[in-house]
């Protein structure tokens, strides 16, 4: 797929948990020229709890592997960057985050709170924003994270759902962007491309089935595209935190 991609002069990234990554697969990432590698972490000490089976030693071991891949190849590419997910169980390691990852030629860090709720346990973890006062707040902290970053040579860039603010186009880019899954189903992005129980699932076709170009030019599909453009934006995208991401520390 990365070939594939590339040799349509495309960027190639990926996000994962570096599980699978060893010396060979290392390897493999930076001679087929992946752009950007993410790797997920949800916490320091709390990272293990909350992701059982991916332990912060395996993510940082993994890291490490690439940069030594990159070092032996002489390669400057791919970046790499972590994805923060910041839940209520592990926001007082925020302030932590900056100098842990500095050092580890990490790149840049997105810090994400979470905003995909499939069960109602889960909503006390969500650090989303409800008034502009508490959103006031959160952003501070989230600027002097940034600024405590930037003197490590770190840019930490935070997604923060504001209450009220709507984006003209939500952070996913579904105008010029879209998301196929395990299924092949076609959607305008992962948060509509879920096909199970409590999600807004939207798709417009199956590439198993029509050709991908044909179904990016569906009559209902442009017409999605066109109303997300909007104000009036598609019933799917007004509930959705996306549409309402502003981004702390972007440059």
């Amino acid at each position: 797929m990365v070939r594939l991609a590339k040799a349509q002069g495309a960027m190639v990234g990926f996000t994962t948990n570096g599980v699978l990554i060893d010396e060979d697969m290392a390897e493999k990432i930076v001679v087929y020229g992946v752009d950007i590698i993410a790797f997920s972490l949800a916490g320091i000490e709390m990272n293990d709890a909350l992701r059982k089976g991916n332990s912060l030693s395996q993510v940082l071991n993994a890291v490490e592997r690439i940069n030594r891949a990159k070092e032996r190849l002489k390669k400057s590419y791919p970046k790499v960057h972590s994805a923060y997910m910041l839940l209520k169980s592990n926001e007082h390691e925020l302030e932590r985050l900056p100098s842990f990852l500095s050092g580890l030629k990490i790149s840049q860090v997105v810090v994400s709170l979470l905003d995909f709720i499939p069960k109602e346990d889960l909503k006390e973890e969500c650090l989303a924003p409800k008034t502009i006062e508490e959103f006031n707040l959160f952003k501070s902290r989230a600027e002097r994270v940034v600024e405590k970053a930037k003197t490590l040579g770190l840019k930490v860039v935070f997604n923060i759902p504001h209450p009220s603010f709507q984006r003209r186009i939500c952070s996913e880019n579904p105008v010029r962007s879209l998301f196929i899954n395990s299924l092949g189903m076609v959607s305008p992005c992962v948060f509509t491309g879920i096909p199970a129980r409590n999600t807004y699932f939207l798709n417009f076709g199956n590439i198993q089935e029509e050709e991908l170009k044909k179904i990016w030019k569906k009559r209902e599909y442009e017409e999605f595209r066109k109303v997300h453009s909007s104000q009036s934006k598609p019933d799917v995208c007004k509930v959705c935190p996306k549409s309402r991401v502003v981004e702390v520390g972007w440059i």
